[in-house]
């Protein structure tokens, strides 16, 4: 135990947002048996109330935010609007029971999509037991393209007799300027996952009606024949052979030409809706002021070692 205790203290003492999965909890055990020193004192939770499952997110009591219910997609799955000085952050905590199907990857694109229309600035994380470093075939990973969304996630997580997998990442769109994210190792005593943080700095500001554009394209219904006849029927001798550099760039430019010709491509134009931030900018002069004492205890002897599984971070500087 004072491994697992000494662990949540550090984490404790960096992170703005800490966020868990697979917590076990029920109506049983009441938010004043779970608090945790320096972070809101009714802390976010979506219990299942049956076996497994369940998910809980921590907020610094320096940082303003709210949750965005009309955002949610899932029994399991929880979106927050966090507020900085001059900007707001979506941010998503999800448990996928590995029994969902379609339906459940359907609700979760559609869920993004409407994140994205509010805010340029979206993290996700948590347990989507998916496999980041086996499964590039994964429905997620269309939902992740076409909405500008990487993992930054890109060690395994989760461990087992027979193999190691990643299936706790942190996915950001575009706009967040990621400092540093990493896994945190667990001791295998009580979980067979890691945990995960991220470091974001400064994020994109959100101004009133502010619009953009994102172009998609639409390789799965790419004329590949179309495609591979430009390739066979260009004069690629004369770029080869050639020394000239320039030519030689025009052979790098060529190749993805072909693709865009034969490619259906869409421009959205995304409008953001308005925001008016109403807080002072201390709020984050100094995040090394989160500290935890003999109140981890506490949430460790409620929350049961599976907790770990989902165990996420988020500091923003």
């Amino acid at each position: 135990m004072r491994n697992k205790v000494d662990f949540v203290e550090s984490i404790s003492n960096e992170a703005d947002v800490i966020c868990f999965t697979e917590t076990h909890l029920d109506e049983i055990i009441k938010n004043e048996d779970i608090i945790i020193e320096g972070y809101n004192r009714d802390p976010y939770r979506k219990d299942r109330n049956s076996s497994g499952g369940g998910i809980i997110i921590y907020i610094s009591k320096f940082i303003q935010a709210k949750p965005r219910p009309d955002l949610d997609f899932d029994s399991e799955a929880l979106w927050f609007e966090i507020y900085f000085p001059s900007h707001k952050l979506l941010l998503c905590v999800v448990y996928r029971q590995p029994s969902n199907n379609n339906i459940f990857w359907d609700k979760f694109h559609e869920s993004i999509e409407n994140a994205l229309s509010y805010s340029l600035n979206v993290v996700i994380t948590g347990d989507v037991n998916v496999d980041f470093l086996t499964d590039y075939s994964h429905k997620i990973f269309d939902i992740m393209r076409l909405n500008g969304l990487k993992n930054v996630i890109n060690e395994p997580t989760r461990f087992c007799a027979t193999r190691q997998s990643l299936l706790d990442p942190i996915l950001v769109s575009d706009s967040c300027d990621v400092y540093d994210s990493h896994v945190i190792q667990i001791d295998r005593t009580y979980s067979d996952h890691d945990g995960t943080i991220v470091f974001l700095n400064n994020l994109t500001r959100s101004k009133n009606n502010t619009t953009y554009k994102r172009m998609i394209w639409d390789y799965r219904n790419a004329d590949f024949d179309k495609c591979n006849e430009l390739i066979a029927t260009f004069d690629w001798e004369s770029i080869i052979n050639a020394e000239n550099s320039m030519d030689q760039n025009y052979f790098i430019q060529t190749t993805p030409q072909c693709y865009y010709k034969t490619t259906p491509a869409y421009t959205f134009l995304i409008q953001l809706n308005r925001f008016h931030p109403n807080f002072t900018s201390v709020i984050l002069q100094d995040s090394s002021c989160f500290h935890t004492t003999d109140a981890t205890e506490q949430i460790l002897a409620k929350l049961p070692a599976s907790a770990i599984a989902g165990l996420s971070m988020l500091t923003h500087f």
